[in-house]
């Protein structure tokens, strides 16, 4: 099949990502909350807050087509920079937080990226591994603490500039996933805005996810998991969604009964630790009803 036979067939459609989410937020998903351990946003709010991110990007010299790579644990500045970037023609990639500083050099390498973001607790000891080659990037952002020379202040981003007018079209390329090198060099993934909502909406359709849900995401940023299985499903379908930066399973327990979390994705390595953790018994988890467990064989 070829990219006319996706839009034949209707998976594929001529309408931007953003335009999708704009509708998202104004529709079924206006009610819905995007939190970290620190914050909370309105769907709707969540949405300005990536336009002017991407805004801040351009306003330091980024374009169309450049590939801007976010290292970071699971939040919501991290999410909002990477929907900005790929509502409005940056190319985003995510990285987790166990990638060491060779691993991002790699693939700041590989992709080309003209701007890296840093927002981890370790990013000044990545940083300090990265050596000469930062002095090539048009821009490099951390979190405020660490900002010294030229590396920017990530709050800087969203200062008054005006965001972009016009979204990305829906086959620009929009983010960029690497796997986890376990059986190699890590290796990029290409998604265009129809091959991610595509993917995301096909799975919350299949799994029923809705605005009546909130979704939890525990898997680490920067993998499909959490990424587009999980967060942008959410999104989507007008879903509020639970982030958690650090995985704790007392913690993952806390949330799904305090939050009345009811989707998620989990590796069996969380499900062990959940079903082993003292504080399962005194939890009620009855509002989880519905989750992929991935990475186990039958």
């Amino acid at each position: 099949m070829d990219q006319a036979d996706w839009y034949a067939r209707g998976d594929w459609r001529p309408e931007p990502l953003w335009q999708t989410l704009e509708q998202v937020a104004t529709g079924p998903g206006r009610d819905a909350v995007v939190a970290d351990e620190s914050r909370r946003l309105p769907f709707p709010e969540f949405l300005r807050h990536a336009r002017h991110l991407v805004a801040g990007l351009m306003a330091n010299g980024l374009v169309r087509g450049d590939t801007v790579v976010v290292q970071s644990r699971n939040s919501v500045d991290a999410f909002a920079l990477l929907i900005g970037c790929a509502a409005y023609g940056l190319v985003g990639v995510p990285l987790p937080a166990m990638f060491s500083a060779g691993q991002v050099e790699a693939v700041v390498v590989n992709a080309g990226a003209r701007a890296l973001v840093m927002l981890d607790e370790r990013a000044g000891e990545r940083l300090a591994g990265m050596g000469d080659y930062l002095s090539r990037l048009a821009a490099v952002f951390v979190t405020d603490g660490l900002a010294v020379g030229r590396l920017r202040p990530f709050s800087s981003l969203t200062a008054a500039v005006a965001p972009p007018a016009v979204p990305a079209g829906p086959d620009a390329d929009a983010l960029v996933l690497y796997s986890s090198g376990s059986t190699g060099v890590p290796k990029g993934v290409v998604h265009s805005g129809n091959t991610l909502r595509f993917a995301a909406e096909t799975l919350g359709r299949f799994h029923q996810v809705g605005p009546s849900d909130r979704v939890l995401v525990a898997l680490e940023f920067g993998f499909v998991g959490g990424t587009i299985l999980g967060a942008l499903v959410a999104f989507l379908a007008g879903a509020g969604v639970q982030l958690m930066r650090h995985w704790k399973p007392e913690e993952a327990l806390r949330l799904i009964e305090t939050e009345r979390l009811s989707y998620t994705l989990l590796m069996p390595t969380h499900v062990y630790d959940v079903m082993n953790c003292p504080a399962l018994a005194q939890t009620d988890c009855s509002s989880l009803t519905r989750g992929i467990l991935a990475g186990v064989p039958r």
